[in-house]
């Protein structure tokens, strides 16, 4: 009787890379929405 692996070779990504790349698109959401509710209120006093 062969031992259970703890990720299964039918599972074609592991959780832990997807919950990864989840957190970075969540933040290049976030980052995206704030550019485009300050960034233009904030850019002439960059450029300035």
């Amino acid at each position: 009787m062969t031992t259970p692996q703890q990720q299964p070779p039918e599972e074609p990504v592991p959780f832990s890379r997807l919950l990864i790349w989840g957190a970075i698109a969540v933040v290049l959401i976030i980052g995206i929405w704030l550019y485009v509710r300050y960034g233009r209120e904030v850019a002439p006093l960059i450029s300035a």
